[in-house]
């Protein structure tokens, strides 16, 4: 859609976002990596 530059993601909410996801995926990488190793 050109012309449409309503910033839905500011930095705060880009940070949030990322902080969540990155925990997320560490606490399943540990998981898989307990289980994997064992």
């Amino acid at each position: 859609m050109p012309g449409f530059s309503i910033p839905l993601v500011t930095p705060d909410t880009a940070i949030a976002v990322t902080t969540d996801a990155e925990s997320g995926f560490r606490t399943a990488f540990t998981e898989w990596a307990a289980t994997g190793t064992q």
